[in-house]
């Protein structure tokens, strides 16, 4: 794993955000946009995984979209994030997109170090992962600016690169799979709420699961 550092090192905040090669070029415009969007001073701690798939993944899974099947090294991965923040006692908010935005949530349920999630468009389709949330609940807060501005613009980013319909596809796809982790996030805060409203909500996540197949034939 690669790191890399923007910002004041001793800022009074720290994003840790997971990314891959594909985020390389952006990464540092990233930070500036983000940067002016908060009023806090910023330092971005961006941790390159080697394998997108192997380093990210809590546990096996059969591939999805190519023939790249996912690893299971996201404790492996969590520990060497840990030990490198170890020193540092800011708050840290860990962030990702996609599977990365998976990797956030998944470490937040083995650790309390980091202060809040900011996972853009999470890849919560990920096989086992609704089950897993369901039995380790995360206890979310409302989406930050900065959880907000980091969603923006990696969306803009990706379609100001790439106009083409597998692109606007995989925006969708991820965007099914952030409202399913909404659904579940206020199935498990709103725990005693009646009967028939949980019931609506497992069927609006299985709406959105059924739409995600769908987009599937897209990307």
């Amino acid at each position: 794993m690669d790191v890399f550092e923007y910002g004041n090192p001793n800022a009074s905040l720290i994003l840790l955000q997971m990314i891959g090669d594909h985020d390389i070029e952006m990464i540092d415009h990233e930070f500036d946009l983000i940067q002016k969007a908060v009023s806090d001073e910023l330092c971005l701690i961006a941790c390159k995984v080697d394998d997108w798939n192997r380093d990210l993944s809590p546990w096996k899974a059969p591939a999805v979209f190519k023939s790249e099947s996912f690893g299971e090294n996201a404790a492996k991965t969590l520990s060497e994030v840990l030990t490198y923040i170890g020193e540092k006692k800011q708050p840290c908010i860990i962030g990702g997109y996609s599977l990365a935005g998976l990797f956030a949530l998944w470490a937040a349920t083995k650790t309390d170090r980091f202060s809040k999630v900011a996972a853009a468009s999470p890849s919560v389709w990920f096989p086992g992962f609704t089950e897993y949330i369901k039995e380790n609940n995360i206890k979310e807060k409302e989406p930050s600016l900065m959880a907000k501005s980091m969603s923006w613009l990696k969306m803009n980013f990706k379609i100001q690169m790439n106009e083409d319909d597998q692109t606007i596809a995989s925006l969708l796809f991820e965007g099914c799979s952030m409202g399913i982790e909404s659904l579940f996030k206020y199935l498990h805060q709103y725990d005693h709420a009646d009967t028939k409203i949980k019931k609506l909500t497992y069927d609006l996540i299985e709406i959105e699961k059924e739409l995600s197949d769908k987009i599937q034939n897209y990307l």
